[in-house]
């Protein structure tokens, strides 16, 4: 419940955000229109600072993107930890070594995607 109720406020944030750019340049909604994380990280920031009480906004929109990001991040894991005690039946009495293997296994995963490491420093064989 909590993934899709910050799915539809941020949805909502959105095209709030892109109506408010479009009518302070004088521009149609098209033409204002960015995709991927250009919207998120350079639209909104531009946006909120032109609005009065600019601080207060700037806050409450990351801490919208960190809860979004945190509610997908419970979706994902719980996924994975279901499939994986509905295909090793033992994994069930393990509930909760199940679930702190996957966080583990998914923090190093993304650990990977945060900084300019590679596999190969740590694997050259992969090549």
């Amino acid at each position: 419940m909590a993934d899709g109720l910050m799915s539809v406020v941020g949805g909502t944030a959105v095209f709030s955000v892109l109506g408010f750019i479009a009518t302070q340049l004088n521009r149609k909604i098209g033409q204002v229109v960015q995709s991927g994380t250009g919207l998120a990280f350079i639209a909104y920031p531009e946006a909120l600072s032109r609005m009065p009480f600019s601080w207060l906004w700037s806050i409450l929109f990351f801490i919208m993107m960190m809860t979004l990001g945190m509610s997908t991040q419970f979706c994902f894991a719980e996924c994975i930890c279901t499939a994986l005690s509905d295909q090793f039946p033992p994994l069930r009495r393990h509930r909760a070594k199940t679930v702190i293997s996957v966080c583990v296994v998914l923090f190093f995963c993304g650990l990977v995607l945060c900084t300019r490491v590679t596999a190969i420093t740590y694997m050259p064989w992969l090549c």
